[in-house]
C-alpha cells in the first residue's frame, strides 16, 4: 500500500520513476515473495511444531520441504533488504549532494551489494552439497557453522541499518530552517529506527534458536524476517506522500511552486520552485550552508541565507 501510495504521489507531481522507485518496487516483489514463502513454510512446512509430532503424522516430507525454503527464504530476504537500502541511499544522493554524502553513498552501496552477495553465497554453499541444508540426519551433514553465519550476517545488516539511518542526521541539522521544521525532518527521516528494532528482535530469536528442533524454535525469528523488509519499504515510501496532502500545485514539468526569501538584511520575496517540494542540498566547498526545502512545503518558506557561490558551482535545484 506504502509502494501504490508513492506511486500515486510521483505522479500527481508529474515525476517520472528514478532508480529510487524501481529498487523500492523490486524490493517490494522480493518482500512479497518472502512472505508468502514463510506463509508456505507454516502450511506446508510443520513450522510450530516439533520434530517428534510431525514425523509420527506426516513423515519427514514436511520438515525437508521446511528446509528447502528456508534457502529459499534466506536469499529473498537479503534481496529484499539490500534493495531498499540502496534505494534510501539513491534518494540521499539526490537531496544531498555534497561530494561527502555521494561518496558515503555510494560506499554503502557498495558495501550493501557485497553483504548481498556474501549472503546468498552462504546459502547456497554452507552445506555441500547443497542437498545437506535438508538431510534429517546432522551427524552426515557436510555443513558450516549454520548459526555463526546468520550471527554474523544479521549483525552487520543491523550495522548497516543504523549507519543508513544517521547518514542523514548532520545535513538535516544544518538546514536554515526553524528549531521545529528541521526537527519534524530529521524525524521524518529518522523512522527507520523502526526498521533497526525489528532487525535487532530477528537477531535476538536467531541467537535463541535450537537448531535441532528447527520448525518448533523458528516461528518468531521467520515473522521478524517476513516483517523486516516490509518494514523497511513502507518507511521508505513515507517521505514522498506529501503530494497527496494537496498542499502544493504541480505544473506538468513536476515543479512545486512556493516562495523563499534571499539572504540580507532586507530579504525580499521571490518566487521559485522544486520538484515535490524537496530541493538539492549543495556542495559549496567551503560554504558550510545546507539547504533543502520542505517537502511539499506550501507558498510561503522560512528565510534561508544562502552562502553557495555559483562560481564554485552550488546551486540549490528541486529535485522531489
Amino acid at each position: 500500500m506504502a509502494l501504490i501510495l508513492r506511486l500515486m504521489a510521483r505522479r500527481m507531481a508529474h515525476r517520472a520513476l528514478d532508480a529510487s522507485d524501481y529498487c523500492i518496487i523490486v524490493a517490494c516483489v522480493f518482500s512479497h515473495a518472502l512472505q508468502l514463502v514463510s506463509i508456505f513454510s507454516v502450511t506446508q512446512g510443520g513450522v510450530g511444531y516439533l520434530f517428534r509430532e510431525i514425523i509420527p503424522k506426516y513423515g519427514r516430507g514436511p520438515i525437508i520441504k521446511f528446509l528447502q525454503l528456508l534457502v529459499v527464504q534466506q536469499i529473498l530476504w537479503a534481496v529484499s533488504l539490500s534493495l531498499c537500502k540502496i534505494a534510501i541511499l539513491l534518494l540521499y544522493t539526490k537531496l544531498f549532494s555534497t561530494r561527502r554524502m555521494i561518496l558515503a553513498a555510494r560506499i554503502m552501496a557498495g558495501f550493501t551489494v557485497i553483504w548481498t552477495a556474501v549472503a546468498v553465497l552462504v546459502a547456497f554453499f554452507i552445506c555441500r552439497p547443497l542437498s545437506d541444508n535438508w538431510l534429517l540426519d546432522l551427524k552426515n551433514r557436510n555443513c558450516g557453522n549454520q548459526p555463526a553465519a546468520d550471527g554474523t550476517l544479521g549483525v552487520v545488516n543491523l550495522m548497516t541499518d543504523i549507519i543508513v539511518l544517521i547518514m542523514p542526521v548532520s545535513y538535516l541539522w544544518r538546514l536554515k530552517l526553524e528549531t521545529y521544521r528541521k526537527v519534524a525532518l530529521i524525524a521524518t527521516f529518522s523512522l527507520g529506527v523502526f526498521t533497526c528494532i525489528v532487525s535487532a528482535l530477528r537477531l535476538y530469536y536467531l541467537a535463541h534458536l535450537k537448531y535441532t528442533d528447527v520448525t518448533f524454535g523458528i516461528p518468531n525469528a521467520l515473522i521478524f524476517s517476513a516483517l523486516e523488509p516490509g518494514v523497511g519499504i513502507t518507511l521508505a515510501c513515507i517521505p514522498f506522500l506529501r503530494p497527496l496532502l494537496g498542499r502544493s500545485q504541480y505544473s506538468p514539468k513536476g515543479t512545486a511552486q512556493y516562495y523563499t526569501t534571499a539572504g540580507g538584511s532586507d530579504p525580499t520575496s521571490r518566487r521559485i520552485s522544486g520538484r515535490d517540494g524537496f530541493a538539492l542540498v549543495a556542495d559549496a566547498e567551503n560554504s558550510s550552508s545546507y539547504q533543502l526545502q520542505q517537502y511539499g512545503q506550501g507558498d510561503s518558506m522560512p528565510s534561508m541565507p544562502s552562502k553557495a557561490h555559483t562560481s564554485m558551482g552550488s546551486s540549490i535545484q528541486g529535485r522531489y
